[in-house]
């Protein structure tokens, strides 16, 4: 499967790990370097020295944490802390053989995926809003309601965004150069194509 760039060369193993490290939540860039040290594939040593090293070349001018955050990866917040985007987290579950190692600490708002705006985004999609229209307005309702008040729909959230992502890299898709938007939209019409074809199979045969 090929990689995006920003996984490729020399640069690869650091903007792993950033984003490796940024699943779990928002982070410093002295944070983002610790976790680095602790977690690169050569043994580094425990000293200051090493980390001091490894915040500069995350840090300095155009580096790594500047790519990712004009690939649109990561952002910064007013609190100079550093998360994912969602096209960022999309990618950085695929960095991952079991997810189980991440779900229980992982905090989903800090990527906007609160339970009330995953189903407004959702019911907004044209698909959905056909669907509503042909008398299913509360099943639709309360199938969401349902889904995202249920405790396994996270793991499975999750599971299904890893297969999508990985699923465009296969196909060569340029995530690199897509924003967050851009991407965001990709994986919610997957999303919607999931869900249907899970509640309503008839409706996707009426469809096709």
């Amino acid at each position: 499967m090929p990689n995006p760039r920003i996984l490729q060369g020399k640069k690869a193993q650091y903007n792993s790990l950033i984003l490796r490290s940024l699943v779990s939540g928002q982070k410093t860039t002295k944070q983002i370097a610790e976790y680095i040290c602790q977690n690169a594939e050569e043994k580094q040593t425990d000293s200051l020295d090493t980390l001091l090293k490894t915040y500069s070349v995350i840090a300095r001018r155009g580096s790594r944490l500047d790519e990712l955050l004009d690939k649109h990866y990561i952002s910064r917040g007013e609190n100079k802390e550093w998360k994912l985007t969602m096209k960022g987290l999309c990618f950085s579950l695929t960095l991952f053989d079991d997810l189980r190692e991440i779900t229980k600490d992982i905090n989903y708002r800090q990527f906007g995926l609160d339970g009330d705006k995953i189903v407004k985004a959702f019911r907004k999609n044209a698909v959905i809003s056909l669907l509503m229209s042909r008398d299913n307005e509360n099943l639709v309702k309360k199938i969401t309601d349902d889904m995202v008040n249920d405790p396994a729909f996270w793991d499975r959230f999750l599971s299904e965004v890893r297969d999508f992502t990985n699923d465009y890299l296969k196909k060569g898709v340029d995530i690199d150069s897509m924003t967050d938007d851009e991407f965001s939209l990709l994986v919610l019409n997957r999303l919607v194509l999931w869900f249907l074809e899970g509640k309503f199979p008839s409706f996707m045969k009426g469809v096709e």
